[in-house]
């Protein structure tokens, strides 16, 4: 993976979020596994790496180059580079306004799978969990997004009465109403009957199964609540950030510099807790 420069030559706030996002994702909205962190410059002279890629705002690398630019080893400027995708850079990129560009163009399918993604996100119900942080603490205090099983996981890879609280937040509601219902269940329903939009598999474990009438006896809080609010924690808490500051449709309408920015700032305001994400250096 590499770290990548966006040279941002065009002043377009929208633009450089959209080449951002679409950076860490690829046109079908899953990882590229392309990229160890991406910087956002003025000028070439301002990159620190050895190692590197830049490219502008508006681009997008494709698979064919990324494959041929992985790993690189000194610096590379990809900006000239035939087969490189660019997007208009005088167009507003936003959900309320149409991409200028017509049925066909690869441009249209990049940003109306972005655009789906984003929209879909306000209301997203997750079934099963893209994270996979599961460790031992001994914070008194434990949070949690209400997707999957993840969190209920976690409690039993702990000792769930060691904490004093647990508290199973989230930026949707409707998500967060869907674990509350959850919660109030004695025994896991073999099947849920959700409407769209959803994302992946109802389907507990064994282990969370026979887990849970432990957990539905236990005392949960379900807290409304945007990591990007900077919001105060319990002191000497573990928080479950999960994927919420590289998710994509985050990437996208706050920026990767913002992204990055909230997630230090969450660490200064709460310097008693830990929080863990999903990529391991924002951890450090």
């Amino acid at each position: 993976m590499n770290y990548v420069y966006i040279v941002d030559t065009y002043n377009n706030p929208s633009l450089l979020r959209l080449t951002q996002a679409k950076v860490w994702y690829n046109y079908e909205n899953k990882s590229t596994r392309w990229v160890k962190d991406c910087f956002t410059i003025k000028h070439i002279d301002e990159v620190k790496h050895k190692d590197a890629v830049i490219i502008n705002s508006g681009d997008y690398a494709p698979i064919g180059i990324r494959e041929d630019y992985i790993n690189v080893t000194g610096i590379h400027d990809l900006r000239a580079l035939p087969g490189m995708i660019r997007f208009n850079p005088d167009h507003e990129y936003n959900t309320n306004k149409h991409p200028p560009y017509k049925r066909g163009d690869k441009q249209l399918y990049i940003i109306e799978n972005l655009y789906k993604s984003v929209i879909q996100s306000r209301n997203l119900i997750y079934l099963e969990n893209t994270d996979n942080i599961l460790c031992q603490t001994d914070h008194k205090n434990f949070y949690s997004p209400a997707s999957g099983f993840r969190g209920v996981e976690f409690l039993i890879a702990n000792d769930i009465d060691q904490f004093d609280n647990i508290i199973i937040y989230d930026r949707c509601k409707r998500q967060l109403d869907f674990a509350k219902w959850l919660h109030a269940q004695s025994v896991l329903p073999d099947s849920v009957n959700i409407e769209l939009p959803y994302y992946g598999k109802y389907a507990p474990s064994k282990a969370v199964r026979d887990f849970w009438p432990r957990y539905h006896k236990k005392n949960i809080q379900f807290l409304e609540l945007n990591l990007f609010d900077k919001p105060t924690f319990l002191k000497d808490s573990f928080i479950n950030a999960s994927n919420i500051f590289t998710y994509e449709p985050n990437i996208f309408v706050h920026g990767w510099d913002k992204c990055k920015q909230s997630r230090s700032e969450l660490v200064i305001n709460n310097s008693t807790s830990t929080i863990k994400t999903t990529l391991s250096y924002l951890n450090s």
